[in-house]
């Protein structure tokens, strides 16, 4: 006794050589993991005697529900056709998409529309 503090038990070095202290705790952790295990097991036990039937799928079941058009002020509501021509001539429109199919042949891409492919020979 020191001062009046009681002093400690020292701690075996046996069973620290022994690795004690180790075999305690994965002894523990062992149990702790069954212990889980057992509970999950009987979690699913208890899941398995629900069965689905066609009433009961079809209880649960939501048919889709096709949502309402987006709202438009009606002054535009009759002329909704948006249509924008961007080529000035309908031959001028043809030949820019022919252009574009044999422009499309050196590019990546799976439509064609990427960069420029170095050429390989």
């Amino acid at each position: 006794m020191t001062f009046g503090v009681s002093t400690r038990p020292s701690t075996p070095v046996f069973d620290l050589l022994e690795h004690k202290y180790q075999d305690r705790w994965l002894q523990d952790r062992r149990k702790t993991e069954l212990v889980k295990r057992e509970k999950i097991q009987q979690k699913t036990l208890t899941n398995k005697g629900i069965y689905e039937t066609r009433a009961s799928l079809l209880r649960k079941y939501a048919p889709p529900i096709d949502s309402p058009p987006l709202w438009q002020l009606p002054r535009f509501a009759k002329s909704s056709s948006a249509h924008l021509e961007t080529f000035r001539t309908q031959p001028i429109k043809d030949s820019a998409f022919q252009h574009h199919g044999m422009d499309s042949i050196s590019r990546r891409g799976a439509f064609g529309h990427g960069i420029y492919e170095p050429a390989s020979s």
